[in-house]
C-alpha cells in the first residue's frame, strides 16, 4: 500500500495513493511509513516548538497506535523501522525497539548509530562501545572514539588520546600508543608516534618502525622521507633506493629522482640508470623519456646513445609527436627525431581536433598531423580548433574554417566566439546569433549566450527563448528571463513567476513559482509565499513547501529550516541527524588529518 503523509492546519495524517484518509490529521508530525509502522508525535499543550517537544509511538497502517506514545520525540532522528528495530529516545537517553515495542537495548545511550550488520556503536558519558542488536553489551563505553579499521576483524579505538587496535570481543590486539592511525591496506597500516611515521602489521608488529618523517606504500615498495631526503626500503626495511634525493616519482619501473638541482632517473634496485645531470627531466605519455641537459631536450635513447640534445624545447603529443623548438623555431619530428612539420615557425601550438596552428612572419594558419598545410599562413590571427571548427580573423573581421580548410563561414562577423554543440556565436552590426557547420545564420537577436545542453539562449525586445544550431527556435522568445540549460533543464521566468522548460522546449513546470533553482540530484527548490519545498522533474511537490529555508541536495541531503530549528531532511522528506551521524565520520577524518 502506497501512503502518503498529509498535514492539515497543524496537524498531520496519511492517506492512501488515490487521496484517501487513513489516519485522521491528529498528530503533531508523524514519520513515513517504514516495515509497516510510521513513527507520530503527540505534544502535550501548547508549544511553540513545533515537531520537537511532546511524546512519540508508533501506527500500524490502519491508524492504530500499536506502540504507545511514550517515548520522547526526536524530529530528526530515530522513530523509523529497519531491519525490525527502531531508535527511540526516553528521558534524553536512546534505545532500540521491536515491533512489539520491547526495547531490546534500554534507553540509557547518550547516542547510539549502526556500526555494521552485527553491532550498535553506542555512546555514553562521552565514551563508546559497542552492542549487538539484542542489546547484548560487547564492549563497555570506555573509549573516547572508535571506527572501522579497514578489517572486519579490527576496530580503531582511542584512550587517553591513543590510538590502537581491538578484536570484536575486545581484547586488545595493538595497545593505544599511537598518535594517529590510518586504515589498512595490503595487510599493512600507516601509524604515527612522536611525530615519526612507520607501518605495523595485523598483529601490531612495527615491519616499518617509525623513525620517518613520512612514509607511504608505492608499487610493493616504501616510499620514505627522512631528513628532507627521500628513497625506498622494502618491506624488511631493507634500503632499495638510498635515502639521499630531494624528490623521487615513481613512473612504471622507473624513479625521476632530483638531487642537487640536477634530474636523472633510478630503477627500482637504485641504480642510475640515466644520471644526474640534466636540468629537467620528465616522462611523456608516450613513455619516451625527455630531458633538459643546458635547455636542449631529446629523448633518452639519443642521450644513451651519444648525449646528444639538439632542441631547445620539447613537448611530447600523445604518441603522434613531438613539437620542438630550435634556432628559435617550431616544428614537428616524430619518435625517430625525423621531421615532420619543418622547423621554420615563430610558434607552433599542440594539436587541437587533429589540426595544430602556426605563426609565421607575424601571420596565422593551421597543418594537419600528417604535415600538410591546410590553410595558407594569411591570417591575422588563428584560434585553436573547437568542435571541429577553427576561427580566424581576417581584415578585422572573423570567420571560421573546417579541418579541410574551407572557409565554411567568410570573415564577415564584428566578432565571433568558439563552436560549441554545433553552433558558432557571432555578432554582427549590433545584433547576434549563431552560425551552424553549414554555414547557415541567424544573426537577429539583441543578444546571445553559447550553447548549454544542445541549446543557445537569445534575447529580442527583452524577451528570451532558446535555438538550436540550425537558428530554429525551439523555445518561443516569451520569457521574461531564461537560465542557460542544467542537467536537462532551463529555468525562465514569466509575469514575475518561475518554471522550468526542457530542451525539447516544452515547459514541463508551469512558471508559476515566485522563484525556483537548478535541478540537483534530480530535484530542485522551489518557494511559493515565502515557504520551501522541492519539486521533480515531473513538476510535483515532492517535499512540501512548508520550510521557512531550504537549501540543494547533496549526496541524499538537504539543509533545511522551520520555525527557527535546523536539521536535514533526505530526498523523501524524512527528517535526519546529519550532526550525529558524522560524529562517527569525523572521527576518521581527524585521525587521517594527522597521517
Amino acid at each position: 500500500m502506497i501512503i502518503s503523509k498529509v498535514k492539515q492546519g497543524q496537524k498531520f495524517g496519511f492517506v492512501d495513493k488515490l487521496g484517501k484518509k487513513i489516519v485522521a490529521c491528529i498528530y503533531d508530525d508523524v514519520k513515513d511509513f517504514s516495515e509497516g509502522l510510521a513513527g507520530v508525535n503527540k505534544r502535550e499543550g501548547k508549544s511553540d516548538w513545533d515537531n520537537l517537544f511532546g511524546k512519540a509511538g508508533f501506527i500500524d497502517e490502519k491508524g492504530n497506535e500499536v506502540i504507545p506514545c511514550i517515548y520522547d520525540w526526536d524530529a530528526s532522528y530515530g522513530y523509523s523501522f529497519v531491519e525490525g528495530i527502531s531508535i527511540v529516545k526516553k528521558d534524553g537517553k536512546y534505545g532500540f525497539i521491536n515491533k512489539a515495542g520491547e526495547e531490546i537495548v534500554p534507553c540509557i545511550y547518550d547516542w547510539v548509530f549502526k556500526f555494521d550488520d552485527n553491532f550498535i556503536l553506542v555512546q555514553k558519558d562521552d565514551k563508546y562501545g559497542l552492542i549487538t542488536k539484542n542489546g547484548k553489551e560487547m564492549l563497555s563505553c570506555t573509549y573516547e572514539n572508535m571506527c572501522h579499521s579497514g578489517v572486519k576483524e579490527l576496530i580503531s579505538v582511542q584512550k587517553d588520546g591513543k590510538y590502537g587496535f581491538i578484536n570484536r570481543t575486545g581484547r586488545e590486539i595493538v595497545p593505544c600508543v599511537y598518535d594517529a592511525i590510518g586504515t589498512f591496506k595490503n595487510e599493512q597500516v600507516k601509524v604515527k608516534k612522536d611525530d615519526k611515521y612507520g607501518f605495523i602489521d595485523r598483529v601490531g608488529n612495527e615491519i616499518i618502525p617509525c623513525i620517518y618523517d613520512n612514509v607511504c606504500i608505492s608499487e610493493n615498495l616504501f616510499k620514505v622521507e627522512q631528513d628532507g631526503k627521500h628513497g625506498y626500503i622494502d618491506i624488511n626495511g631493507t634500503i632499495i633506493v638510498p635515502i639521499i634525493y630531494n624528490s623521487i616519482n615513481p613512473y612504471e619501473g622507473l624513479c625521476k629522482v632530483e638531487k642537487d638541482g640536477k634530474y636523472g632517473f633510478v630503477d627500482v634496485t637504485g641504480i642510475e640508470v640515466i644520471p644526474l645531470i640534466y636540468d629537467n627531466a620528465y616522462i611523456p605519455s608516450n613513455k619516451t623519456k625527455a630531458i633538459d641537459k643546458t635547455h636542449k631536450w631529446g629523448s633518452v635513447e639519443k642521450v644513451l646513445t651519444k648525449a646528444e640534445c639538439p632542441f631547445e624545447y620539447a613537448n611530447d603529443l600523445e604518441g603522434w609527436g613531438v613539437r620542438v623548438k630550435k634556432d628559435g623555431k617550431y616544428g614537428f619530428v616524430n619518435e625517430l627525431g625525423n621531421e615532420i612539420v619543418p622547423l621554420i615557425y615563430d610558434h607552433a601550438w599542440d594539436f587541437i581536433d587533429g589540426v595544430a596552428r602556426v605563426k609565421k612572419d607575424g601571420k596565422y594558419g593551421y597543418f594537419n598531423k600528417s604535415g600538410k598545410v591546410v590553410t595558407p599562413i594569411e591570417y591575422e590571427y588563428a584560434w585553436d580548433f573547437s568542435d571541429g571548427i577553427g576561427k580566424f580573423q581576417k581584415n578585422g573581421k572573423y570567420g571560421f574554417i573546417d579541418k579541410n580548410g574551407k572557409e565554411i563561414v567568410p570573415a564577415i562577423y564584428d566578432y565571433a566566439w568558439d563552436f560549441k554543440d554545433g553552433a558558432g556565436r557571432v555578432k554582427k552590426d549590433g545584433k547576434y546569433g549563431f552560425v551552424n557547420k553549414e554555414g547557415k545564420a541567424n544573426v537577429i537577436y539583441d543578444d546571445a549566450n553559447n550553447f548549454s545542453g544542445g541549446l543557445g539562449r537569445v534575447e529580442k525586445d527583452g524577451k528570451y527563448g532558446f535555438v538550436d544550431a540550425t537558428g530554429d527556435e525551439v523555445v518561443p522568445v516569451k520569457y521574461d528571463y531564461a537560465n542557460n540549460f542544467t542537467n536537462g533543464f532551463a529555468r525562465v521566468k514569466k509575469d514575475g513567476k518561475y518554471g522550468f522548460v526542457n530542451s525539447k522546449g516544452k515547459e514541463i513546470i508551469s512558471t508559476s513559482y515566485d522563484y525556483a533553482w537548478n535541478f540537483y540530484e534530480g530535484l530542485a527548490r522551489v518557494e511559493k509565499g515565502n515557504k520551501y519545498g522541492f519539486i521533480n522533474a515531473s513538476g510535483k511537490e515532492i517535499i512540501p513547501l512548508n520550510y521557512s529555508y531550504v537549501g540543494d541536495f547533496f549526496d541524499g541531503f538537504a539543509k533545511v529550516e522551520k520555525d527557527g530549528q535546523l536539521c536535514y531532511i533526505d530526498k523523501a522528506g524524512e527528517h535526519q541527524d546529519i550532526a550525529k551521524r558524522k560524529m562517527y565520520e569525523d572521527f576518521i577524518s581527524n585521525v587521517m588529518e594527522n597521517m
